[in-house]
Parts: structure tokens; sequence; C-alpha cells
């Protein structure tokens, strides 16, 4: 799930107590407090494209809990990814969450129950 050399995103556990679907992308990101400017036109654009070919996954406002008992507010994309197997589409639930490291390092996903 989380590659073992990547000691900052194995420091994260998923909290869905936190999530709005009302706010735009823009918004998120400014909720979060985190991302900076110069890396939001970024992931507006990446989020865009992203719901272009999933638009089952809308952008959220996700928390999740580090290791040490704080938490982080990020943007999350949640939402149910189809995927088609033998003339069956199957939706796969699951929520990647864009940390603070980003683009430095890869979002955290996650298959939901």
């Amino acid at each position: 799930m989380v590659p073992k050399s990547c000691s900052r995103c194995a420091r994260y556990t998923p909290d869905f107590a936190m999530q709005s679907h009302s706010l735009t992308v823009v918004d998120i990101i400014r909720r979060c407090g985190i991302y900076p400017a110069h890396i939001e036109p970024r992931l507006v654009s990446e989020i865009h494209d992203v719901l272009n070919e999933v638009p089952s996954i809308p952008p959220t406002l996700g928390s999740l809990r580090r290791t040490d008992g704080s938490s982080a507010n990020l943007l999350c994309l949640q939402g149910f990814l189809p995927i088609q197997y033998r003339n069956s589409t199957y939706n796969i639930p699951l929520a990647i969450y864009i940390t603070e490291w980003y683009p430095n390092h890869a979002p955290v996903v996650l298959v939901t129950p």
C-alpha cells in the first residue's frame, strides 16, 4: 500500500470523521492550509484531469491521522473506481489522499470498506 521507504506517508491512517462533498477543489485546497500557493494551480489542473477520466471519485476534505495521534486535513478523492472484469463492472471503493509533500511524494491510496 505505502512503500516502506517512505516513512512520511506511513505515518498516516484514515480518519473518515471529517469530510465534505459540497466544496470546490480550490476551497478544499485552501481549507487544508498545508499546500504551498505555487502548487495550487497544479493540484487544480490534475484533479480536473482525474475527474474527466473518473467522475465517480469527487474531491472532498479528508482527514488522516498520524501515528503520533495528530491529524492532517488533506485534499481527498473519495468514491468508486469502476473496473471492468469478464464483462462485468465492479465498483472499487477508494480514497486518494494528497499529502502535504505532494508532488515530491505519491498520494496515499486506500481501498475503503
